[in-house]
């Protein structure tokens, strides 16, 4: 008994490359993801000064065979326009009553990284589907 299998080195080839290809692929959806939620949350923010929306920013990495993006705000006042303020109140040095008024949660990233996450999961699925991976289950 024989058994000729034609194209063997073809496949291996193949298989050897398959992690880069697929790399290119994931890599313009996690950018693509990334950059039209760091957009989506720009055009969120409230334009006041400005400082917040300077704050939003896409760090990009990877390698030949993995990708990654992450959307931060480092502006300072980034916290409280995402969580909110309490209502105080303080007396001045000169013995004034201050009461400084509460500010409700915009919830900007909670509302559009999410979202965004999820269609970058399906593209991914999809991508993996197309190149004849079988996928089952959700990402969240």
């Amino acid at each position: 008994m024989s058994v000729k299998w034609e194209g063997l080195n073809e496949l291996q080839a193949q298989l050897r490359t398959l992690p880069e290809d697929l790399t290119a692929d994931a890599t313009a959806i996690v950018y693509g993801a990334a950059d039209g939620a760091a957009q989506e949350i720009i055009a969120a923010y409230p334009r006041v000064t400005g400082d917040t929306r300077k704050g939003v920013k896409v760090k990009r990495s990877g390698g030949p065979t993995r990708t990654s993006a992450t959307v931060s705000n480092s502006a300072p006042l980034a916290f409280i326009i995402e969580n909110g303020t309490q209502t105080r109140q303080y007396v001045t040095k000169n013995g004034v009553k201050h009461v400084t008024g509460r500010m409700p949660p915009l919830h900007v990233f909670g509302r559009i990284a999410p979202r965004r996450r999820r269609a970058m999961y399906e593209a991914l699925k999809a991508l993996l589907v197309t190149h004849g991976a079988q996928v089952s289950g959700d990402a969240g």
